[in-house]
């Protein structure tokens, strides 16, 4: 047998050219990736908090399925869809709508067929598809309206995003093209009132990326009838977006509260496939009664401290008070409860005091009331303000509590106008003091009064002063 040296043997073997070194090192790249595309299609389970969309279905972290359902499904569309809209059926757990297709000129509307009520709170959640095209147009719009057509309400399509023409009415525009008017450059956010889409009522928040890129983004409102404010958040549930505050049932709805919602979208000479899905909504619908018929709530400085007082006619399951204080910067703190009645139809009355209220020089204190149910529903009082006066140098009433009379000292002298209102804010007393060279004094009686508690307001030209009786 004959041997072959080792260098005869290499001597025998083809060298690589560098083309063939080229294509072998190109193939081995296109395995690899082959095999990562093939282990993300077969990857089936979304890995919840890490930003990607692992089961490759649009669905990213909280926003899918499998990080948690956090409402049951509807069984059948719960929302009613107009002209080019459509309902999806059930997708990752939630009811979906498509409001525009990827066609030009669409437009298309999802109300809901039971009008919710504004003296309540909100708490609406969506998963929102703003499209896939970057240069497509035009957005949707979260809407609150009483337009006199109601559930067949629509308006101006393109970038009248459906709602132009849409009034009273209060929405947020998610706004996906810049039309050369008011808009910020960047897709952003808005309110704006009356189906004006060229006028922002609140000044435009910009998204910090494009997003039309093929993924659900989690839109949660929500409503505070005590503070009269919007609070939005997008994608993350637990910081606040976007902020408007306005008295939008007087000012916009004419003391209703009754209000149609939904949504809308329109496209134009772009376009974009436009769709909401339902993640949880917590709302007050038509018919809704508070758990607690109010009689009135008050709140007065008494020397270095603050008392409240409020009464109620009836209560229905009604569990506590939690006292709530703010400065007007920080947002409110609990800081205190007082027990409820139950269930009861009988006037209740409640007194509580701040012992250590701490006032800001010159800023006034914020006060209100959440009423909690057996079964944690709550809801809010309305607010009372307390400006603060120096110790010592306000209203004198005494005695205090008081069964037959009362005598009142004036801090300065002046003319002014007395007058006494019940926790109902019924009037019950109102009578002219004047003094020139002392401060005006008066003996009040109130043998005839109905026990309780009543504000006493002392109003000169320039001031206001109060305090707090209770009669016995």
């Amino acid at each position: 047998m004959n041997q072959i040296s080792p260098k005869s043997h290499l001597a025998n073997q083809p060298y690589l050219t560098l083309t063939q070194k080229v294509v072998m090192g190109l193939a081995s790249v296109l395995m690899l990736a082959l095999l990562i595309f093939s282990l993300r299609e077969t990857q089936s389970v979304e890995i919840c908090g890490n930003g990607l969309d692992d089961d490759n279905d649009g669905w990213i972290d909280a926003a899918d399925s499998d990080c948690g359902c956090t409402t049951a499904p509807a069984t059948a569309a719960r929302f009613t869809s107009m002209y080019n809209a459509a309902y999806l059926g059930i997708s990752d757990c939630r009811e979906g709508y498509r409001l525009t297709p990827a066609s030009g000129n669409q437009k298309g509307h999802m109300w809901y067929p039971t009008r919710l009520d504004l003296r309540f709170a909100f708490d609406m959640t969506f998963a929102v598809l703003a499209g896939q095209n970057d240069s497509g147009a035009d957005g949707l719009a979260f809407i609150l309206h009483r337009d006199p057509n109601g559930l067949s309400a629509s308006g101006s399509g393109g970038g009248g995003l459906g709602i132009l023409g849409i009034t009273p009415s209060v929405y947020l525009e998610i706004d996906t093209y810049d039309n050369g008017t008011a808009d910020p450059s960047q897709d952003h956010l808005a309110f704006g009132l009356n189906g004006n889409i060229w006028s922002h009522a609140s000044t435009p928040t910009s998204f910090a990326t494009n997003i039309e890129d093929r993924r659900y983004h989690l839109l949660r409102i929500t409503w505070d009838p005590a503070l009269k404010q919007f609070d939005v958040y997008f994608d993350d549930l637990g910081s606040v977006f976007h902020t408007y505050s306005k008295d939008i049932v007087k000012e916009v709805f004419s003391d209703e509260s009754l209000v149609y919602f939904g949504w809308s979208a329109a496209t134009g000479g772009r376009n974009n496939d436009q769709q909401v899905h339902v993640v949880s909504m917590q709302f007050a619908p038509e018919g809704t009664t508070f758990p607690v018929e109010w009689l009135g709530f008050e709140a007065q400085q008494e020397g270095a401290t603050v008392v409240l007082d409020w009464a109620t006619a009836t209560e229905l399951n009604s569990d506590y008070f939690a006292i709530e204080r703010s400065d007007g910067i920080e947002d409110y703190v609990e800081i205190g409860r007082m027990p409820a009645a139950g269930t009861t139809d009988e006037k209740q009355t409640y007194a509580y005091t701040d012992l250590a209220p701490a006032p800001s020089e010159g800023a006034p204190l914020f006060y209100r009331l959440r009423q909690v149910d057996f079964d944690g529903a709550f809801s809010y009082s309305q607010v009372r303000e307390v400006h603060f006066a120096p110790v010592g140098s306000g209203l004198q009433v005494f005695p205090n509590p008081a069964r037959e009379q009362v005598h009142i000292s004036a801090p300065a002298p002046g003319q002014y106008t007395l007058s006494a209102v019940d926790l109902q804010g019924r009037q019950v007393y109102q009578a002219n003091l004047e003094a020139i060279g002392n401060a005006p004094q008066a003996d009040l009686s109130v043998t005839d009064w109905p026990a309780g508690v009543y504000i006493l307001q002392l109003k000169g030209s320039e001031t206001v002063y109060s305090q707090r009786l209770v009669v016995e």
